[in-house]
C-alpha cells in the first residue's frame, strides 16, 4: 500500500470500534513473529502526564546515543505522529510499510468482514512495534491508550513500568473511583520488574503499592525535589543532583513529568543503559511534545494550544493560564461528550471573554449547541461554527 491507500485502510479499520481485551493483540503479534520481543520495552500508564513523560524519556535516551522508539496516542494531525524514533515521526513510506505488514497479518488471521478483527488501536500498536523492529531500535517506549490492564500495549513484557498521576477519566470503562482506576493502571506491573510510581493521591498510591507488593514488583519511589534559585532549576533525585536544568515543555506541572522521566532513565541506567548527567539535561531541554501549553504567534496574536480534556488536566491548565498576560482572551473549544463536560466548562468558560464552538467530526463529540447552552447559563457569549477552521477565521 502507498500512504493514501494506508489512510483509506485505516479509516475502514476505525469502523470496527473499540475492544477492551488482549485476545486480538496477542494473536496479531504472534502472526507478526512477535516484534515486541526484539528490544526492551518501557510501558507508561496513567491519566495525565504519560505522554509528556514518554517524550522527555525518549529525548533523554536519544541524547545518550540510543535509538529510542516511541508509540503514543492519540495523534493531533496525522497518525504518523504515533510512531517516532529519536524525536522524529515516521515518514509516509515507513508508515505505509509498517501498516501494510500488519494488514497482511490481520487478513491472514481474520476474515475481512469479521467484526472481531483487529481494531484501529491494535493495528497502530502493532504497526509501531513492527516499524521499531525494522528500524533496529535499542528500546521502545509505549504509552498506554486506555487504562493498562487490557490495553493493547500491555501485551508486551515491559522491563520497566511507569504509572503517572491517576485521576478520574473514562469512568464507564475504568471505573468512577481512584481505587478502581488504579487497579486498571496497575495491569502493567510485572513480577520482579521495576515499577516507578509518580505523584499520586493517597488512595491511588496505596492501591498501586499494594498491587505491586502482591505481584512481587520492585517499586521505585519518585523521591525527587525541584529547587529554583536565580531563575535556574535544580532537580535532586535519590541518585544524584542535576543543576541548571531547562525544560522544553512549559508549565510548572511539567516538572513532575520531567522528574518521572529522569527517575525512569536512572532505573534504565541501573540495568545497563549508559545515561550520563549531560544526556539528562540535554534531553529535558530538547524534548518535543506539542499541544501542551504550546504558545505561538499568528498574525500578531498570541495563540495558546492545549489538549487538556479531563477535570484534573483542565485544573492544571487553568492554574497556568492565570500567569499568562493577555489583553483579551478568546476561546475555541471542543470536547468529547463522555468527558466531565459540566465540571470542566463551569471552570473554563468564565475565564474567557468570548467562546467559539466548532462542530467536531467525531461521533463522540459534544454537540456545540449543548456547550453553547452551558456558556449561556454562565453568562459567557458563545457562537457556533461548522468546523474549527471557520471558528479560527
Amino acid at each position: 500500500m502507498n500512504y493514501d491507500e494506508t489512510r483509506q485502510y485505516l479509516e475502514g479499520v476505525i469502523r470496527t470500534g473499540i475492544k477492551y481485551d488482549l485476545v486480538n493483540i496477542r494473536r496479531l503479534l504472534a502472526l507478526l513473529g512477535h516484534p515486541e520481543r526484539g528490544f526492551p520495552v518501557v510501558c507508561v500508564a496513567g491519566t495525565n502526564g504519560k505522554g509528556s513523560v514518554c517524550a522527555f524519556l525518549e529525548s533523554i535516551l536519544t541524547e545518550a546515543g540510543y535509538r529510542a522508539g516511541l508509540n503514543t496516542s492519540p495523534h493531533l494531525v496525522t497518525p504518523r505522529e504515533r510512531i517516532r524514533i529519536g524525536r522524529r515521526m515516521v515518514s509516509r513510506e515507513e508508515f505505509a510499510a509498517a501498516v501494510s505488514e500488519v494488514r497482511r497479518a490481520a487478513e491472514s488471521g481474520w476474515h475481512v468482514d469479521d467484526p472481531g478483527r483487529p481494531t484501529f488501536f491494535e493495528t497502530m500498536t502493532s504497526s509501531a512495534l513492527c516499524h521499531m523492529r525494522a528500524a533496529g531500535v535499542d528500546i521502545a517506549l509505549l504509552e498506554a491508550g486506555l487504562g493498562g490492564r487490557l490495553d493493547a500495549t500491555n501485551a508486551t513484557q515491559p522491563a520497566l513500568s511507569v504509572i503517572t498521576r491517576i485521576a478520574i477519566d473514562h469512568p464507564k470503562t475504568l471505573g468512577n473511583t481512584l481505587h478502581k482506576i488504579a487497579f486498571e493502571k496497575a495491569g502493567i506491573i510485572r513480577a520482579r520488574r521495576p515499577l516507578l510510581i509518580g505523584p499520586q493521591r493517597p488512595a491511588a498510591a496505596r492501591r498501586l503499592e499494594a498491587i505491586a507488593a502482591f505481584r512481587g514488583a520492585e517499586t521505585l519511589a519518585l523521591g525527587s525535589r525541584w529547587r529554583e534559585a536565580g531563575g535556574k532549576l535544580t532537580l535532586r533525585t535519590p541518585r544524584r543532583e542535576y543543576a541548571d536544568v531547562e525544560l522544553a515543555l512549559p508549565g510548572r506541572y511539567q516538572r513532575e513529568n520531567a522528574a518521572c522521566a529522569v527517575r525512569a532513565a536512572e532505573a534504565l541506567g541501573a540495568r545497563g543503559f549508559a545515561i550520563d548527567e549531560q544526556a539528562v539535561r540535554n534531553g529535558l531541554a530538547r524534548a518535543c511534545w506539542p499541544a501542551r501549553l504550546q504558545t505561538t504567534s499568528v498574525e500578531g496574536r498570541t495563540v495558546l494550544v492545549d489538549s487538556s480534556h479531563n477535570a484534573d488536566g483542565m485544573g492544571r491548565f487553568l492554574r497556568e493560564l492565570e500567569s499568562i498576560p493577555a489583553r483579551r482572551r478568546l476561546l475555541i473549544y471542543g470536547t468529547m461528550a463522555d468527558k466531565s463536560v459540566a465540571r470542566i466548562t463551569a471552570r473554563l468558560f468564565p475565564r474567557f471573554e468570548r467562546i467559539m464552538l466548532p462542530r467536531l467530526p467525531f461521533g463522540r463529540a459534544s454537540e456545540p449547541e449543548s456547550l453553547a447552552a452551558r456558556a449561556a447559563a454562565l453568562g459567557v457569549p458563545a457562537e457556533l461554527f461548522p468546523d474549527a477552521a471557520a471558528a479560527w477565521q
